[in-house]
C-alpha cells in the first residue's frame, strides 16, 4: 500500500471517530436535557465532538460541555 492509500485510511479513521464521538456528545447531551428539564428533546442533532443542537418544544438549544459541574 502507498504513501496515498495510508493517508486516505488514516483520514476515513479520523472522519469516522469524529462521527462516532459527535453522536456520543449527542446522546449524552439529550440525556442531560432530559434530567435537567424533565422532558424528552424531540431532536438533538450531533454536529461536531462538544457541539449539538437539541429541540425541544420549538426552541433551538446548543449543548456543549460544562467543565466544573
Amino acid at each position: 500500500m502507498g504513501l496515498r492509500e495510508e493517508a486516505q485510511k488514516a483520514y476515513k479513521l479520523c472522519l469516522e471517530r469524529d462521527r462516532r464521538l459527535a453522536e456520543e456528545f449527542a446522546e449524552k447531551a439529550a440525556e442531560a436535557f432530559r434530567e435537567k428539564f424533565g422532558v424528552k428533546p424531540d431532536e438533538v442533532k450531533p454536529v461536531k465532538y462538544g457541539l449539538a443542537v437539541v429541540m425541544a418544544d420549538g426552541i433551538m438549544f446548543a449543548a456543549v460541555p460544562c467543565y466544573g459541574g
